[in-house]
């Protein structure tokens, strides 16, 4: 990777990173959002300076022509996403569903590449996209995520 390459990654793997350590804050709520919720307050998070989630969408983009981009992004910003996702999700599972170590971890297993491919999908457009309508995009979303 360039010099370039890897300021930009670390810029935005820092960015994520602290809306990640929000996100995770979810799970240790007294009442926890369900997953409909908690992806709203994802994405408006992630979202919140565009020149930033523009940087997300642009290190994306790069990672398809570059294997090194791709590896530094998957091993960083993707896998930190994914991670928290999870994690929310097994804590959902037990706290908001009541289910078992063993069953909230499949329930996490199932459900995260959902909201992960949302929560991305979100991203792309606010980004590119200024007539993006991001309520109506949460509004029909939730309906594909469990509660």
């Amino acid at each position: 990777m360039s010099d370039a390459q890897v300021i930009t990654a670390a810029v935005a793997y820092s960015y994520v990173d602290a809306r990640m350590d929000e996100f995770d804050l979810l799970g240790g709520a007294l009442t926890m959002p369900p997953p409909g919720s908690a992806l709203g307050h994802l994405v408006h998070s992630l979202s919140g300076d565009l020149d930033r989630s523009r940087l997300l969408v642009q290190l994306w983009g790069e990672s398809i022509v570059s294997p090194e981009v791709a590896n530094a992004v998957e091993e960083s910003i993707l896998a930190r996403i994914r991670q928290s996702i999870h994690d929310y999700l097994v804590c959902w599972a037990e706290r908001g569903r009541g289910m078992e170590q063993g069953s909230a971890e499949r329930y996490a297993d199932h459900y995260a590449p959902l909201m992960v491919g949302i929560s991305y999908g979100y991203l792309v457009q606010h980004a590119l996209s200024p007539d993006f309508d991001g309520g109506h995009y949460l509004a029909m979303a939730h309906e594909f995520m469990p509660e």
